[in-house]
């Protein structure tokens, strides 16, 4: 008898995932940062996933001015933030700790005089397929984050595109019942998230709240990321913490026989 093969081609265009269920596959960025930690006015690093079809990152982060702030990679057990699985990120990429491994990136800056800002570029080799790619901010109490990304096309996303997924952009990290962060007290305000035509800007109440946070889940590709961070009036000295994730995407369909 016979044989047809039918071949079914993988492609590489991914369907945008529309439900949390997919949050097994969530994997956390593996940063590395040059200097490793410090005050230096620049830092350099890479961002790797290791998922099949994701691509890797550089980065950079520079202030406009020198301060005596590092800017570190922390982790649960070494920063004591960390996004659990009843956090709207959590819910769809999985929980980034308590954790030993998960990593996530800190950038402390000295206000000084309201004049500083640090912005962090992040520049990915070819463009994340949209709905894949997850951005979580936190302990944006006395401060603020102007986001901005470009899609494979080079076209600045809206703040609509930004949210994308993403259920409600501010969430608090504290407001938890279990497993709640090592820094956490009982700390449940939320940051505003003011969308743009191109971007958008997540922005505390000038309330001290570590876990105040936001995040999005872009539903269009994007191929670079810009933070812009500066400070609300009267700040000295203050910090936020970023963190990245993808989803992994299904593995192609396998050829199937028929006849």
């Amino acid at each position: 008898m016979k044989r047809t093969l039918t071949v079914i081609a993988a492609v590489t265009i991914f369907l945008v995932p529309t439900t949390a269920s997919a949050a097994s596959r969530g994997v956390y960025a593996k940063w590395t940062l040059s200097p490793s930690a410090g005050t230096a006015q620049t830092h350099s690093g890479t961002i790797k996933f290791g998922v099949r079809g994701i691509p890797n990152a550089t980065f950079t982060v520079v202030k406009t001015k020198a301060d005596t702030e590092n800017v570190e990679l922390l982790t649960g057990a070494t920063g004591g933030d960390w996004l659990t699985a009843k956090t709207p990120f959590g819910s769809v990429f999985g929980p980034s700790g308590p954790s030993t491994r998960i990593k996530y990136l800190k950038v402390g800056e000295n206000s000084l005089g309201q004049t500083n800002r640090t912005v962090t570029t992040i520049n990915f080799k070819s463009a994340v397929p949209a709905g894949y790619l997850g951005i979580a901010v936190g302990d944006l109490d006395v401060d603020k984050v102007v986001i901005q990304a470009r899609s494979a096309k080079g076209a600045l996303l809206t703040g609509n595109q930004l949210r994308g997924l993403a259920s409600k952009v501010p969430f608090n990290f504290c407001n938890v019942t279990a497993n709640k962060p090592t820094n956490c007290g009982a700390d449940t305000d939320v940051p505003a998230w003011l969308p743009t035509g191109s971007g958008g800007s997540i922005v505390g109440n000038d309330n001290s709240s570590d876990g105040s946070a936001g995040w999005l889940r872009p539903n269009q590709s994007v191929k670079s990321i810009k933070l812009t961070f500066s400070a609300l009036p009267e700040v000295s000295t203050h910090s936020y913490r970023t963190w990245l994730a993808v989803l992994r995407p299904p593995a192609p369909a396998k050829p199937r026989f028929t006849g």
